[in-house]
């Protein structure tokens, strides 16, 4: 008699398709959350930054709570947040970020470029950085490999 294989896991829905086939032969990408109420947007977002050798985008989200799950369950260091969403907004959620993540890197990704959400997100432990969505092409990567390099020590 053959030993019965146990079923073999698999990985949530949220956690996109090449990832789960890749997730070993990516070991120097940093591991990326995306969280964005738009899946249009976070579609081309995964498009854009798959052409980088920088980011590996482990899952993403469309909402607060499933940005809270992921972020204990995959462990991303860096995550890409809209601040304008249904239920929770993404200022609300940055403190929980911060809390069960403290070194976490937040990018946050918005429409809206006003003084009262550019202070709001970037008040003290808050998000790391703040871009327009209209200039992820352009700012996005700079950003992250300013973000992710080594300080310098003067």
């Amino acid at each position: 008699m053959m030993p019965v294989k146990p079923p073999t896991p698999s990985l949530p829905a949220h956690v996109p398709a090449p990832v789960q086939q890749q997730k070993h032969a990516t070991m120097n990408k940093i591991p990326t959350l995306i969280v964005d109420d738009h899946a249009g947007f976070r579609r081309s977002l995964i498009q854009f930054l798959s052409r980088h050798q920088l980011l590996e985008v482990v899952g993403e989200a469309s909402n607060s709570v499933e940005a809270l799950a992921l972020v204990h369950a995959l462990k991303p260091k860096v995550v890409l947040l809209d601040i304008r969403m249904p239920g929770l907004s993404g200022l609300s959620i940055i403190d929980k970020m911060r809390k069960a993540r403290p070194d976490l890197i937040i990018v946050v990704l918005t429409l809206w470029d006003t003084p009262e959400y550019r202070r709001a997100a970037l008040a003290k432990n808050k998000a790391d950085a703040y871009i327009i969505k209209e200039d992820v092409l352009t700012d996005l990567i700079p950003t992250l490999k300013e973000l992710l390099s080594p300080p310098v020590l003067h």
